[in-house]
């Protein structure tokens, strides 16, 4: 009896002792996942502070070391929001370098790209880009105010380019379009009107030097035409002295109805008879008044007796009918 409750005495110590050692080591376990847990925590709560304080590559470092030794989708979430902050904080300061290097195409994408989940950098990348296109909105306008239409259209387009969203430029650039295909319609209607103002001018120019001309030419040929008269007359009256001589002493008829005789060579002279055509008369002298009008003093034989006087060689030679 005595052994057999020695027996179950050790047996029961023993599986005590298991029972301990089992509950030990589960102490231990928990005590190590415990200090773990505790220990992560305290880790990714350090990350968490990097990252609110700006050092974003330090807390995604950190991590991707609690990552590796354990995956955690809400971990895993805090490094990709890590990220998306850093690259939101780098496109902004790269943003505001553009503006530094006069470059607002650069820095326009750059804000553009500042996520809505960091809020006070996206309200700074906001106000930036409210800023970019006030001034570029104004200087369009400028431009368009001066009929520049060609450098409108370059900074349109290199803006829409930038920032394809924006409803304010393409409002300017349908704007542009519309008053430069204005302007455009309106200078076109002024330079043909312009046109036909020089055309009309260098015609009534080239009318008025073609009457010039005519006219020198007309006056050219008065003078050549003057002075072939002259020549021509010169000549005439030599053949008319020549012929004036050659009548002297020569008996000659009138040919013409009437005659008037007169008492000088001359229109104005007194007339003393009519010599009626056939009338015989005897030249005495000749005076030459010009090539066409030769005046002869005659004595005229008549029924009444003679009588002396001058007479026009023309009322002799068939040339007054």
């Amino acid at each position: 009896m005595e052994k057999r409750s020695t027996s179950s005495t050790n047996a029961k110590s023993n599986k005590n002792k298991i029972i301990l050692t089992i509950l030990s080591v589960a102490v231990i376990a928990v005590s190590v996942f415990l200090f773990t847990v505790i220990k992560d925590n305290k880790t990714i709560k350090q990350a968490d502070s990097l990252v609110a304080i700006g050092k974003y590559e330090n807390g995604i470092a950190i991590y991707d070391t609690v990552l590796t030794k354990k995956y955690s989708d809400d971990v895993m979430a805090k490094r990709e929001n890590a990220i998306e902050l850093m690259e939101a904080n780098e496109n902004y300061e790269r943003g505001m370098e553009s503006l530094d290097h006069n470059d607002r195409y650069k820095a326009l994408k750059y804000f553009s790209k500042v996520p809505e989940n960091d809020t006070k950098l996206y309200e700074k990348a906001t106000t930036e880009l409210q800023d970019i296109e006030d001034v570029t909105a104004a200087e369009i306008e400028e431009l368009i105010g001066d009929q520049e239409f060609d450098e409108a259209h370059d900074i349109v387009n290199a803006y829409l380019k930038a920032a394809p969203g924006s409803a304010r430029i393409s409002n300017l650039k349908d704007t542009l379009l519309a008053i430069e295909k204005d302007v455009t319609k309106k200078n076109a209607v002024a330079k043909a009107e312009e046109d036909q103002k020089i055309a009309q001018a260098k015609s009534e120019e080239e009318k008025q030097a073609k009457a010039i001309e005519d006219e020198k030419r007309k006056q050219e040929a008065i003078a050549i035409a003057s002075a072939k008269s002259k020549e021509t007359g010169k000549w005439e009256l030599e053949q008319a002295r020549i012929t004036g001589a050659n009548l002297v002493n020569k008996t000659l008829y009138t040919t013409s109805k009437i005659a008037n005789l007169r008492d000088a060579p001359t229109l104005g002279g007194n007339v003393g008879i009519v010599l009626y055509k056939g009338t015989e008369v005897y030249i005495l002298e000749t005076h030459v008044e010009s090539a066409s009008r030769t005046w002869c003093k005659v004595r005229a034989y008549t029924n009444e007796g003679s009588y002396v006087g001058w007479i026009s060689y023309n009322t002799m030679n068939n040339s007054i009918p």
